[in-house]
């Protein structure tokens, strides 16, 4: 009987054994589960703050470049618009005296081919002079004018 009695007592021994041994695994491959569960969380996590963060270092990058560029871009534009200034300022002036230098050679050349025996002759003079004049002025008004532009 006492043999008997211990050979119940190992199957038991067995028996919890066993079951402790199941429980163990069943257990474990649980916390594998949540360990791989949680794993790819962090590795979602990770990769979504790493997109973020270079999401930002692109935004800020683009922003200061942009920055560069504009300041640059402005520069250029005012050494760009001094020497067209500069360009129109001599062309106008030149075109003044291009005009002036016409207008006095064509009233030099109707004063002469004008007969001195003509009892208008002064007169006629006096009128060219005037219209010569008003040339010039006007020529010199459009010079300031294009100068002050």
């Amino acid at each position: 009987m006492e043999r008997n009695h211990r050979s119940k007592g190992k199957k038991q021994i067995k028996l919890v054994a066993g079951m402790l041994f199941v429980v163990l695994m069943v257990g474990s491959s649980f916390s594998i589960v949540f360990a791989n569960e949680d794993m790819e969380s962090m590795l979602t996590s990770w990769f979504a703050h790493k997109k973020a963060d270079s999401i930002a270092s692109i935004e800020n990058a683009v922003a200061a470049e942009q920055e560069k560029q504009t300041a640059r871009l402005k520069e250029e534009m005012r050494v760009k618009i001094a020497e067209a200034d500069k360009q129109i300022q001599a062309t106008t002036q030149s075109e003044i005296e291009k005009r002036v230098n016409e207008l006095q050679s064509y009233t030099d050349e109707l004063i002469q081919s004008f007969d001195p025996e003509r009892e208008d002759v002064d007169e006629t003079i006096a009128e060219l002079n005037a219209i010569m004049q008003s040339a010039k002025e006007q020529m010199e008004a459009v010079g300031q004018s294009e100068q002050t532009k």
